[in-house]
């Protein structure tokens, strides 16, 4: 690792769960200072040797005052620094005062009129739909005149999902939820409505965990690609609505393609994942959603040669334009706390013994967490994630014996 220089441009990481901690490593390794930010003590980020300070701050999603304040008050000693989001609430706040906060820092991401297409979905699958994109057949819940009307426009089974999913997220702890039939469809939006959330009824595109695609970039302040990367999921947790715990490094031109296609008429610059699921009905990829950011997966394309976070580093602070265009395939990248535990609770489901489940294990590989240079992150992983459980598991005795 090269020496820290404290008068080096600083990258301040947002969210250091484990996409913020794969960006820390990327960066600190190089010896460039990092400052990890969060919402919460227990953040993975903050144990990083790489992370050179860490730094508690108001949640954008509770109080966006309160944390433009605490940008702007952070300038005196931050000033010039490039603010990387992992989250919505993060790019949707950077986005939105890009302008005002652009006096002060580097903002790697796109304008607000590309942002609001990224985060709400309708957006999104408008302007798919006019590139000529293949979507999930999909219906605004507020368009519809009466239950009847959408009930006889849908098949079953289907998604009802949030067309802003972070904020839905940030409510339910779910993405969206499943409707079996059409008794389950007038109590499953009367239980959405709750969170004050608009929602959306999608098509469920069939077929396992494994079609679904991912094609991440880094887009220059021109939206010129300067490296993309693919790669599909195996497995996520909960099946089908989940978020990826395995997944392993591919080459797919198609989504190179769509992905470009979309990203080009939003005009996007900095990092993004668009993802896609492989229709077995029609053999079309449809896109799903575009996280216009820092996404969980970073450290796969680090690991297979694509480090996003030192290209994007380079060309913003030095503008040296770091195209890369080789990468390793078949190489994967597991999620341990997430995996792990799904395996010992869900012994029957998961098939962890078997050789296909074990292969990611055996093969060229990346974990999310573990590091053998930087392993304090593991060990106050798997602490917080014991303690929790702990504590759930008290509370919930304690409710049973007081019964």
């Amino acid at each position: 690792m090269p020496p820290l220089d404290i008068e080096k441009t600083k990258a301040i990481v947002f969210n250091c769960y484990v996409g913020g901690l794969a960006v820390i490593r990327s960066l600190g390794r190089r010896g460039i200072p990092v400052v990890a930010v969060d919402y919460h003590r227990a953040a993975i980020g903050f144990s990083s040797r790489y992370a050179y300070k860490s730094v508690i701050a108001p949640h954008p999603g509770i109080d966006e005052d309160a944390f433009i304040n605490f940008l702007i008050e952070g300038a005196n000693k931050w000033a010039g620094s490039i603010l990387i989001p992992a989250h919505d609430f993060e790019l949707a706040t950077f986005s939105h005062f890009k302008e005002e906060l652009s006096k002060h820092y580097i903002i790697p991401v796109p304008s607000w009129e590309a942002t609001k297409n990224i985060v709400d979905k309708k957006g999104t699958y408008e302007i798919a739909a006019r590139l000529g994109i293949p979507i999930p057949k999909t219906i605004s819940v507020d368009s519809v005149s009466s239950m009847e009307t959408l009930q006889d426009n849908l098949d079953y089974p289907c998604l009802l999902k949030p067309r802003k999913g972070y904020e839905f997220f940030s409510k339910s702890n779910q993405k969206s939820f499943v409707i079996k039939d059409s008794e389950q469809l007038e109590p499953g939006i009367d239980q959405a409505n709750k969170f004050g959330c608009e929602m959306m009824i999608q098509e469920l595109i069939p077929g396992g965990d494994d079609q679904f695609y991912e094609y991440m970039a880094y887009y220059d302040q021109e939206s010129r690609p300067l490296a993309e990367f693919t790669w599909r999921k195996l497995r996520q947790n909960p099946p089908v609505l989940g978020v990826g715990r395995v997944g392993e490094s591919t080459h797919s031109e198609e989504i190179i393609g769509s992905s470009r296609q979309i990203l080009d008429e939003l005009s996007f610059v900095g990092l993004c994942e668009v993802e896609f699921k492989k229709d077995p009905r029609d053999g079309k990829f449809k896109l799903v959603e575009i996280n216009g950011r820092n996404t969980l997966q970073m450290a796969l394309p680090i690991r297979c040669g694509i480090d996003f976070p030192w290209i994007m580093y380079n060309d913003l602070v030095w503008n040296n334009k770091l195209q890369v265009s080789e990468y390793q395939n078949g190489v994967n990248w597991i999620n341990e706390l997430a995996d792990i535990p799904s395996a010992i609770r869900h012994p029957i489901r998961e098939k962890p013994l078997t050789k296909e489940y074990l292969v990611p294990y055996f093969s060229p590989k990346t974990y999310a967490i573990f590091a053998t240079d930087d392993w304090k992150p593991a060990i106050m992983a798997w602490y917080h994630s014991a303690k929790r459980r702990f504590l759930s598991m008290l509370r919930i005795s304690t409710s049973v014996f007081t019964l």
